[in-house]
């Protein structure tokens, strides 16, 4: 098995071993190591692998090549580039825009500001605990 711990075992336990089904890989990594999807690539699932790290590209290509690689870099995410938080919100947001958008270069913007209120939150607890800190 490839995954880390054992979660494609799981998924070809519940649905069987000869079951063709499909799959959405968000934040794929490495289309072999550490793949929760590759043991299924290999006996006929097909699915879309969404990784933001360009440098994996030619390897999902190579080693997948029936499965689609969509570009999900955080540079090709439209408005993405002007938000202070860019750095911060992690790969979950990929997943919001397909729920609630239907489209994954397009950030969710209710999400993008709930994450934001949540970047401001955790920012100003740290003040506080410093300056608590401090004071003791």
């Amino acid at each position: 098995m490839h995954s880390q711990y054992d979660e494609e075992k799981i998924i070809i336990d519940r649905f069987g071993p000869d079951h063709k089904g499909s799959y959405l890989d968000i934040g794929a990594g490495g289309p072999i190591d550490q793949s929760n999807t590759y043991a299924c690539y290999q006996r006929g699932w097909r699915g879309l692998a969404v990784e933001p790290q360009a440098n994996m590209v030619a390897e999902f290509r190579r080693v997948r090549p029936r499965a689609p690689w969509l570009d999900n870099r955080l540079y090709a995410r439209k408005g993405c580039m002007e938000c202070w938080a860019r750095y911060l919100c992690g790969g979950g947001c990929r997943m919001d825009s397909l729920l609630h958008l239907a489209e994954i270069h397009q950030p969710c913007p209710w999400e993008c500001e709930f994450k934001r209120l949540l970047c401001r939150v955790a920012l100003w607890i740290d003040r506080e605990l410093k300056h608590w800190e401090a004071a003791q």
